[in-house]
């Protein structure tokens, strides 16, 4: 008994590249992303830290008056 061969005799294929056009540089380039680099990131801060700091004093302010 003879075992067939793992892998058949197949030719390779001869491989052509694509011929699709290489697309040239051209001189009008397209807008940016806007990436958020202008948001006022100071003032969005400051206004999170004034909301918490009024949290935290409404909080002390309910628990002082209870305890009277």
């Amino acid at each position: 008994e003879t075992t067939p061969p793992t892998t058949p005799d197949v030719p390779p294929v001869e491989s052509t590249p694509p011929t699709t056009p290489t697309p040239s540089p051209s001189d009008s380039t397209p807008p940016l992303a806007e990436t958020g680099s202008s948001a006022p990131v100071g003032l969005i801060a400051g206004g999170a830290a004034a909301v918490i700091a009024l949290g935290a004093g409404a909080i002390y302010t309910t628990r002082r008056t209870r305890r009277s």
